[in-house]
């Protein structure tokens, strides 16, 4: 029984993997011909151009779910509203529900709680925020933050 589940499993894992190659393989096709639609609108405007000899710019995806400069704005808003100091876990995950984003799919702290600390980082360096202690206590665990 455990090994037929086991194998359910790996047999759905590989059908959603092979979706997944077949989207991409289509969606590297579709950029691959609007590449080459831009490239021959740019040798209609000047046949000299070697669009061939120009490299690719580096695609780097976005790390954090939050628009840029949106999220200094969010974080001061949660914390006006708190009736008490809020750990840097709790900021992110009402950061995350404000915005309607779906926790499940985002990869913990890297994508949610690495933003907010970076952030909280640097509005406690414009005095805009203070940690207040720790849940840990003497210096470790998890920050709580408050207004200044």
């Amino acid at each position: 029984m455990a090994g037929s589940l086991l194998l359910s499993g790996l047999l759905t894992k590989h059908r959603e993997l092979l979706g997944l190659v077949e989207f991409h393989h289509k969606e590297a096709q579709r950029l691959t011909t609007d590449a080459a639609h831009v490239a021959a609108v740019v040798k209609m405007i000047d046949p000299e151009i070697d669009t061939g000899a120009h490299l690719p710019k580096i695609y780097k995806p976005r790390l954090s779910p939050f628009k840029s400069g949106d999220l200094p704005r969010l974080i001061l808003d949660i914390l006006r509203e708190a009736t008490a100091p809020l750990s840097t876990t709790e900021i992110a995950n009402e950061a995350v529900k404000c915005r309607g984003i779906n926790a499940e799919e985002l990869d913990g702290y890297v994508k949610k709680v690495k933003p907010v600390h970076s952030t909280l980082q640097r509005l406690r360096r414009r005095g805009l925020v203070e940690p207040v202690g720790t849940y840990g206590g003497r210096g470790t665990g998890a920050l709580l933050w408050r207004l200044t």
